[in-house]
This record gives C-alpha cells, sequence and structure tokens, in this order.
C-alpha cells in the first residue's frame, strides 16, 4: 500500500516534515512516529553539519555507528534493527515520494556482492506459471546454498567441489529433515543453470540423489464438539474477538486455506447470495461458495462493530495501527493460540492440530456424509482429484469396514481359541 506525496524536495528538512504527515495518515500509531522522526532527525542533524543535502550512503554511514554501539552494548540489536527500518523507509520515500508499508514478517535476503547478481539472474529464469509458494521455496533454498558458501569464505563458484557440495546435503539433511526434497527441487534447477553459465564443476547427475522415503503423517482433525469448544472460549465484545471468530467461522464452513481468508475483499462477498468468491493463492483457480447464517452474521458484526476505520480493500485488517491486512503466515497459529490460552486442557488436547485442521474438518465431516469425492475436491477447491483422497482416512466407520476379521485365520494353539 503506498500514498503519492508531491516530489522532488527542495530540502532533507521538508522532506522529514512530509514522511511524518504521510505516517500520520496511514494511522502510525504516536508512538511509532515520534520513534521515526527521532532517527531521522538524528541522521538530519549529522547530514546538516557536512551539508544540507541527503543521500543514503550517509544514512548508512550513521547506521555503522549505531553497530558500533549495539557490540558495546548500548543499544540492543532491535533497536539497531528498527533504525535500519526506518532507514530503508525513509530513503524509499526520498527518491520516490511514495510511503510504503512493507509487512512486519519481510526479512533480509540480502547475499554477499559476489552472488547476489547471478542468484538474481536464476531467479528470473525460473518458471512464471509456478505457485507463488513454490517460487518463494526456490528462491529460500537457492539462497541459502549461497548462504552456506559465503559462511566457508567461498566465493568463486568455480572453485566449488564435489566434497563441498557432499558436505551442504549432508548439513540441510539434518536441518531439513521433512523438506529435503523441496531443497533437491531446487537444487535441480540451479545446478544445471550454472553449468549452462560456464561452471562445470555444477555438472551432476540428479536422477541418482534421492531424498529418504517420506512417511506421510495422518494429520488429525476437529469434531463438531470441539469446534464449538473453540468457539465458546472467543470473546466477541473485542475486536479480536469478532475477527477471530469470523474467521474460524469461514475456515470451518468453506474449507478455505488461512492465506485465502486474509486475501478476501469486501467486494468478494455477495450478501443477497451469501457467496463468497476468491481465487486461490496456491492453485489460481476461482472459486464461489456459500456460507451459511451463522457464518454471515459473525462476518457482519466484525465489518460493522470491529474492523478498524481504513481505506483498505481487504476485510480482515491488523487491529493496531497501520490498519493494513493481516499476513495469512501465522494468523491461524495465533488464533489458536489466543483461544487455547484461556483453556489449559484444550490446548494440551489439541497441541497436535493447526489451522488447517479445520479444512481436514470439513472434508472428513463431507466424507462421512457420504458426499461424493470429486464434489469435495471442488468445494475445497483442488487443482486434481486425487489432492482429495487422502481425506477418505479420517472417515473412522467406513475405515472400519475395510478391517479384515479373525474367521478364516487358522489357530494352531488350543490357547489362544
Amino acid at each position: 500500500m503506498s500514498t503519492k506525496i508531491c516530489n522532488p524536495w527542495t530540502s532533507f528538512n521538508e522532506a522529514l516534515h512530509a514522511y511524518e504527515e504521510a505516517l500520520k495518515s496511514h494511522h502510525y500509531s504516536q508512538s511509532s512516529v515520534t520513534f521515526h522522526m527521532s532517527v531521522l532527525t538524528k541522521i538530519y542533524n549529522d547530514v546538516s553539519n557536512e551539508s544540507h543535502s541527503y543521500s543514503l550512503p550517509k544514512a548508512e554511514q550513521w547506521l555503522s555507528k549505531q553497530m558500533e554501539r549495539v557490540s558495546s552494548g548500548r543499544i540492543v540489536r532491535h533497536t539497531y534493527e528498527c533504525m535500519r527500518i526506518v532507514i530503508s523507509r525513509f530513503d524509499h520515500f526520498y527518491r520516490e515520494g511514495t510511503l510504503v508499508i512493507k509487512r512486519r514478517n519481510e526479512r533480509r535476503k540480502n547475499l554477499p556482492d559476489c552472488f547476489y547478481s547471478i542468484h538474481q539472474e536464476f531467479l528470473h529464469t525460473l518458471p512464471q506459471n509456478l505457485a507463488p509458494g513454490t517460487l518463494s521455496l526456490h528462491n529460500t533454498n537457492s539462497r541459502r546454498f549461497f548462504e552456506y558458501l559465503a559462511n566457508r569464505s567461498i566465493t568463486d563458484l568455480r572453485s566449488v567441489d564435489n566434497e563441498t557440495v557432499r558436505n551442504y546435503f549432508i548439513e540441510a539433511a539434518v536441518q531439513h529433515k521433512r523438506s529435503m526434497e523441496k531443497v533437491l527441487q531446487a537444487l535441480k534447477l540451479l545446478f544445471p543453470f550454472l553449468y549452462k553459465k560456464g561452471y562445470e564443476n555444477f555438472g551432476y547427475d540428479f536422477s541418482i540423489i534421492k531424498p529418504g522415503y517420506k512417511r506421510k503423517q495422518m494429520l488429525p482433525c476437529f469434531t463438531y464438539d470441539d469446534v464449538k469448544s473453540i468457539l465458546s472460549l472467543i470473546d466477541r465484545s473485542t475486536t479480536i474477538g469478532r475477527r477471530d471468530y469470523a474467521i474460524i467461522l469461514i475456515a470451518v464452513f468453506t474449507g478455505l486455506r488461512i492465506t485465502d481468508i486474509t486475501d478476501l475483499r469486501l467486494t468478494d462477498v455477495d450478501w443477497r447470495k451469501r457467496e463468497i468468491t476468491v481465487k486461490q493463492k496456491k492453485t489460481k483457480n476461482e472459486l464461489c461458495l456459500p456460507f451459511n447464517i451463522e457464518t454471515g452474521n459473525a462476518l457482519a458484526d466484525y465489518i460493522l462493530n470491529g474492523r478498524p476505520p481504513s481505506a483498505e480493500e481487504y476485510i480482515f485488517l491488523n487491529n493496531v495501527p497501520p490498519f493494513t491486512k493481516i499476513i495469512g503466515d501465522g494468523v491461524g497459529y495465533h488464533i489458536l493460540k489466543r483461544c487455547y490460552g484461556h483453556n489449559d486442557e484444550l490446548s494440551a488436547k489439541y497441541s497436535d492440530k493447526t489451522f488447517h485442521s479445520f479444512r481436514r474438518s470439513l472434508a472428513s465431516w463431507l466424507s462421512a456424509e457420504q458426499t461424493p469425492l470429486p464434489l469435495i475436491s471442488e468445494i475445497l477447491g483442488h487443482a486434481v482429484l486425487s489432492a482429495a483422497k487422502p481425506y477418505l482416512s479420517y472417515d473412522a466407520y467406513r475405515m472400519a469396514m475395510c478391517c479384515l476379521g479373525l474367521d478364516d485365520i487358522p489357530v494352531l494353539k488350543e490357547e489362544l481359541i
């Protein structure tokens, strides 16, 4: 989200005042505005001693002095990171005239100069029809390989030998016991790319490199009574309670993933038809799902009585300024954590269940009601029918019918009869 401000600035001081007004217009708390202006004012005073012009190198030079304060224990690392974010945000504002609100969970993804360019070039070769989550995984796993090399003072890809790659596989296998297959998928794309770039030492045959067999865990789901117990713990007199209550009901009765729920816009809800239309982030398929009266009432209660005043198009917003869209990753975990925090017994009982269990619950309930598998797959928005097959195993009654009896098994010892 961004707000266009008049640019260029006639002075650093003018930009500071405009930046302060932009922060306030985005509903930043007074303490946040004060912190931003405090950091920038200190930079401004240092810059003013040399010249009245601002530049990022000068700001970064000031920031390097703050790292010395971290090393000496005069300030904590968290304060330094906040200062770095302020400088990054203001620098974009100073150059572009726009205030860009970045998400809280964004982290630095910088590589050493020796690897940064070639990593970016590799990312541009990835098929753009891949799901955003897959692209993100390839980005992360390929970057980790370069970080591994940099941490061992390897700056030339031509000096990478078989022993280095082998040691990386061994270390990665320990750190990524359940996702080594994803690591190899990224390297199967990265190494051929490097080979074509002239690094002949990366001509590996991945056909003989395979991760160990991954056991598929049967993840648990909720019962109807479980869901009622969880909903009863939510304090609907608070804005956060209204938001959590509506999100859980949508998850329970539509089976939407948490990332798709947080992506819902106000225009995605057809109140007359009682339908929600959403384009799934994972499959890119569009879904149109009905919602019941209880879910509609909870959603309307949040929008009318709990949603902060904001021009945002998204339904579910952060409860503190700036009132921007909540991020899907981690939202479900924190919602359940708030619920379980009020009841130690339920916290222990549902310790193995995640927010995605609501989606599995809907599928298991539909299966128990003898709903055809293609229909379950359609409701959940699966790209292929086979994706819904695991949900059939949650139907305990039908699974029991598959058990074999002991009548036709001969018993040789009378003591067992």
